[in-house]
């Protein structure tokens, strides 16, 4: 269900209190903070099958201690963005010719913004190919299409900032299409290194639980590749598979830490 709300794909709801809903087109956008550790509970597989992490775009600065400070925050800078959502709230829009219920409106694109976006976008599509499978090649792919939602964003600010009505520029200059293309590609690649990190993490996460796994009173001398495969053959391909995911717990030094060389 994320994914449609991520999409705004046709969505219908089913309860018995209520009856049936449809919603044509929802949308959710979520902005917050999360503590590291906490988001590190939800990155699994699950999550990451489906294509729900590909579509998050995390940032992890480094940590620092905070330090006191006297500054308020500028009460005009918070009128600005009330302001903003009001006038972005109070944008009118059509109705459908059939139902008569409000529909959204449909930005496009200048010719210069079409041609930018396409070859961000193809770029894109390359670098996914290269990198095959997996979180960073499906979070690549969909990069493109949040460079098209920023670029509608910066649109709107600045018809805004100009004070000019939207219902008369509803088609996105190059400019600002040039402008969420250099944020995007900050975006992605602080995302690709979050996920990196994340991946590496839940990897040692892995290897670890696969040494707690080996019944060590067994093997007070050490312990073969064989032996750990045929103490659990649902885990592995076969013996070799074994031993490079033991040769991986040995080389991060996860073996030894726990148990002393053996």
């Amino acid at each position: 269900q994320a994914c449609k709300l991520y999409d705004a794909s046709p969505h219908d709801v089913d309860r018995r209190s209520t009856g049936h809903a449809h919603i044509p087109k929802p949308l959710v956008s979520i902005v917050g903070a999360i503590p590291p550790k906490t988001f590190r509970t939800l990155f699994v597989d699950a999550f990451k099958a489906n294509g729900l992490f590909a579509r998050f775009v995390p940032v992890f600065p480094p940590s620092k201690p905070a330090r006191f400070v006297e500054e308020e925050p500028d009460w005009r800078v918070d009128e600005a963005v009330w302001n903003l959502a009001k006038w972005l709230d109070a944008i009118p829009l059509p109705e459908a010719e059939t139902t008569g219920e409000p529909k959204p409106n449909v930005l496009s694109l200048s010719e210069e913004a079409k041609r930018l976006w396409r070859e961000f976008h193809d770029e894109l599509a390359v670098e996914a190919h290269r990198i095959g499978d997996g979180l960073a090649a499906s979070a690549t792919s969909k990069t493109a299409g949040l460079a098209l939602r920023i670029a509608g964003v910066f649109h709107a600010v600045e018809v805004w900032e100009s004070r000019s009505e939207l219902s008369s520029s509803f088609v996105v200059p190059g400019d600002r299409m040039e402008r969420a293309i250099s944020l995007v590609r900050w975006l992605h690649a602080e995302r690709l290194r979050v996920f990196e990190l994340l991946e590496a993490e839940a990897e040692d996460v892995a290897l670890c639980e696969l040494a707690d796994s080996i019944a060590w009173e067994k093997y007070p001398d050490g312990v073969t590749a064989r032996e750990v495969f045929e103490g659990r053959k649902g885990t592995f391909g076969d013996a070799d598979d074994a031993e490079t995911r033991l040769r991986a717990a040995s080389d991060r030094g996860l073996l030894e830490a726990r148990w002393g060389v053996r």
